[in-house]
């Protein structure tokens, strides 16, 4: 008899267009559905046929309504600092939201059925363990060791009282998931700096380094010539870090790139852009929105750019680029986690100067582009592809009891 698994998580893996944390679920509960009987609950996404192709997959799917947020009272200036010293954070605001609507559906699925394990899909939902059976063996991943997200944003700080409300929210944060981990004898985190912090956060946890990976049948290069002077970037653009690395070339990169190759194009592609950034919307800087295939515009960039400063965890987004033997330009901080090798299969820049060289030496020699894309390829096919990493998550659930 198959044992049963609970797979609790805030990202819909049977939605058409699926987000970097939501694909690398997708890619492990297809996986995982073939040795288990699963069970999912997470919220509904577009299309509304989730239910439908969960079953296709052998999985039971509970789709529940997403909590809405409430933008408009986000308070400002004083008021936001003073929320913020008294541990009044937005972010617990957003998780005690994302708990309390998945866990109204847990008694309905937990009356008649017992679970041989339950797989908490990433850190904002942690707390639901409360509303869970005590003697049920949890596993929690985290698609992003927050501790470390919050404490670059103290180093993008500028101003002295924004950097005060930063660091005042990045110790709120690392108490937050210091108390999270004590719930859990072991948890998975995507990097090895991740790992290194969670162990020191909470030395009794212990924690397993899983990377992210890239279903390398889907994602196959194109053997259509790219537009050589096309440069992406790509994620979801109401996330921080990609808002923050998007404003960051248009306003400090892009110049320097465009005082060489006043032809080079800017795309940046993804869900939820803010006004801020759709202001820069022209004929040379080109704000998508949502689209239906990001592998779309990939294939047809020349280049693929990462120029993020703050966050922590994998980029998918480097990842589908080297999948498609793209490109890549990243700041270190981009790159993090990745086994890459500078010059070789990716070009890395921290300053908006060296970086718009960097972009321009590959403007200026379409070859090495062909060259850097060639290896990143190679590199996925060593280390990152679906069947290499789903091992590594195998061993895990075979100490769980999950043959």
């Amino acid at each position: 008899m198959k044992k049963k698994i609970l797979v609790i998580s805030p990202y819909n893996p049977f939605t058409p267009i699926l987000s970097a944390a939501a694909r690398t679920l997708h890619y492990r509960i297809r996986n995982l559905a073939a040795m288990a009987e699963v069970t999912l609950l997470t919220f509904t996404g577009s299309g509304g046929q989730e239910k439908n192709t969960a079953l296709e997959f052998g999985v039971t799917g509970h789709f529940i309504p997403h909590p809405r947020r409430h933008d408009e009272d986000r308070p400002t200036g004083l008021t936001k600092l003073l929320r913020i010293v008294a541990g009044r954070l937005e972010a617990f605001d957003n998780i005690s939201a994302l708990v309390s609507a998945l866990a109204s559906a847990l008694p309905d699925i937990l009356r008649d059925r017992r679970f041989d394990l339950i797989h908490i899909d990433d850190v904002i939902i942690a707390p639901i363990v409360r509303h869970l059976p005590q003697d049920t063996r949890k596993l929690l991943f985290f698609h992003n060791l927050m501790t470390l997200q919050y404490r670059s944003h103290v180093r993008t700080k500028k101003e002295i009282h924004k950097k005060i409300a930063a660091s005042v929210e990045h110790l709120w944060i690392h108490r937050f998931e210091a108390d999270v981990m004590k719930n859990f004898p072991t948890i998975v985190v995507l990097t090895d700096v991740e790992r290194r912090k969670a162990s020191t956060i909470s030395p009794t946890t212990r924690v397993v380094q899983i990377p992210l990976e890239v279903d390398l049948e889907e994602y196959q290069p194109s053997p259509e010539p790219a537009d050589v002077r096309r440069i992406t970037l790509s994620g979801t653009m109401s996330y921080e870090p990609n808002h923050e690395g998007a404003l960051h070339f248009i306003k400090e990169i892009l110049p320097g790139i465009r005082s060489r190759f006043d032809d080079a194009k800017f795309f940046v592609v993804g869900k939820s852009p803010r006004e801020e950034l759709l202001r820069f919307h022209d004929g040379q800087v080109v704000i998508t929105g949502e689209v239906e295939s990001i592998q779309d515009y990939l294939k047809r960039s020349g280049m693929v750019v990462a120029p993020i400063l703050s966050g922590g965890g994998m980029r998918m987004k480097i990842l589908e680029a080297f999948a498609l033997s793209k490109a890549v330009v990243s700041t270190s901080l981009g790159a993090e986690g990745i086994e890459y090798t500078d010059g070789e299969n990716i070009l890395i820049a921290d300053t908006p100067g060296a970086f718009a060289d960097r972009v321009c030496s590959l403007l200026e020699n379409p070859g090495e582009c062909a060259r850097l894309g060639q290896n990143a390829r190679r590199l996925m096919e060593e280390h990152y592809a679906v069947p290499l990493v789903w091992a590594r998550w195998r061993k895990v659930y075979r100490e769980f009891g999950i043959p």
